[in-house]
């Protein structure tokens, strides 16, 4: 009777694709940072990357695909932060429109410079890709109604006409997304109180 090897025995390989798939994406993002998407090529990512072109395909896919796949990573990240922004508003106390303030004009910083670059990348590829800018439009949609719930929470007690509501939410949403597209400016803190403070005029207007 032999004695079994190490040889004899299957060692299943591990599955990278969740672990390449996050290296690709996050290389395509700094290289998009740096030089735009347009700029970027399937051999500037692998280089970025530091793998193979093959690599790239075998993972994600085309050009194509990896705007698709990085689009869906950064919307799924959109969502998350909403999901938190509705619990976190609608905690409790009388609190409830300054949370929302804070968390649609939160402080510069390089990770939200980074997201801001990447998603206005993708908004003018999706001129050109109609389930991107679907995806992209169900995102705009999703942002507003959780605004008018937590504008519904704050007035709790109070009938709001559903056009009103509507026409804040997506005003307050409007002066969020141009603060943040504006972040590449390092412009000085006044626009950033400006726009807060219309963001307030805009949520008072609910009470009259």
């Amino acid at each position: 009777m032999s004695i079994p090897t190490i040889y004899d025995f299957h060692v299943p390989r591990k599955d990278l694709t969740e672990e390449r798939t996050a290296q690709i994406l996050d290389a395509f993002e700094r290289c998009i940072v740096r030089q735009g998407l347009g700029a970027t090529s399937l051999e500037d990512i692998a280089q970025e990357a530091d793998v193979k072109r093959s690599i790239l395909r075998h993972y994600v896919g085309n050009r194509d695909d990896l705007v698709r796949a990085l689009g869906d990573r950064l919307l799924a990240h959109y969502r998350a932060d909403l999901a938190e922004m509705v619990e976190y508003a609608t905690a409790g106390g009388a609190r409830i429109v300054d949370r929302l303030v804070e968390c649609l004009f939160p402080r510069p910083s390089e990770e939200a410079f980074q997201s801001v670059i990447v998603l206005e990348a993708l908004i003018v590829a999706a001129r050109q890709d109609d389930e991107l800018r679907r995806r992209i439009n169900e995102l705009m949609a999703d942002t507003v109604q959780s605004v008018e719930v937590i504008l519904r929470a704050a007035h709790e007690d109070t009938e709001l006409d559903r056009k009103a509501l509507f026409a804040v939410a997506w005003g307050v949403v409007g002066l969020s997304f141009n603060e943040e597209s504006l972040t590449p400016l390092a412009l000085p803190a006044r626009y950033r109180r400006g726009s807060v403070q219309a963001a307030r005029v805009l949520i008072e207007s609910l009470d009259r």
